[in-house]
């Protein structure tokens, strides 16, 4: 048996956690921490069918509903302005 490390995809996560708040979360970035250029990063997430940029936004979304404390959090159902009166 061959024992596979953690896919390119989970690593790209932790880096996009880790950089996001510094705001260098890019895909230069990411390729660069790895030690790889940008094509062959881009190549390595779509072997498993990712994107840099849906895993970025993914991530994005998720921490926006964890800094928000919104639990059950549906798109369009749980905004705020849902929640005020028509006509305001």
């Amino acid at each position: 048996h061959c024992r596979r490390g953690p896919s390119v995809a989970f690593i790209v996560d932790k880096l996009i956690i880790s950089l996001l708040p510094l705001a260098r979360c890019t895909l230069d970035v990411c390729a660069w921490q790895l030690g790889m250029s940008r094509r062959t990063l881009q190549e390595r997430l779509a072997e498993r069918g990712q994107e840099f940029s849906a895993l970025l936004a993914t991530r994005r979304s998720q921490l926006a509903v964890d800094y928000l404390g919104i639990r059950n959090f549906r798109p369009g159902a749980n905004c705020p302005m849902a929640l005020l009166p028509r006509g305001v």
